[in-house]
């Protein structure tokens, strides 16, 4: 697995050429944070030519600003923004993750919150086959 960049809150790593796994260790109380990371996911859309996808752990931690989640809404509109899964068994971090979504919602987002790693790599294979 190929490490993109990785903080104290949060990591991103490679699965795949198509597979982008987010894990966050903590929500974050720094507004740099956030901006850091959504300044990475935005270069990666930006450094490739196929749409790819994203997998995100949010168990142990999530964003909560709402300018973040603005700011996450928007990448969902770039062209190689192919769907996203997250996971995590909290409820408020499927408010969050809805919020994203209300936030995008004049596009056809493809993306979900479930409950399980499992689910969300099913989710994930629904968008496109064989991607993991």
């Amino acid at each position: 697995m190929e490490q993109k960049n990785t903080s104290s809150d949060y990591a991103i790593d490679w699965l795949t050429d198509q597979v982008i796994f987010i894990r966050w260790e903590k929500s974050p109380t720094d507004p740099n944070i956030t901006t850091a990371f959504i300044r990475e996911l935005h270069e990666i859309l930006h450094s490739v030519t196929e749409p790819i996808f994203f997998l995100s752990d949010l168990r142990k931690g999530r964003i909560t600003d709402v300018r973040s989640l603005q700011g996450l809404a928007e990448l969902t509109k770039h062209k190689n923004w192919g769907g996203g899964a997250a996971f995590s068994e909290n409820p408020m971090t499927k408010i969050f993750v809805d919020t994203v979504k209300r936030l995008a919602r004049d596009i056809n987002t493809r993306d979900g919150m479930f409950m399980s790693p499992e689910k969300a790599i099913a989710y994930l294979e629904s968008l496109q086959p064989d991607i993991t």
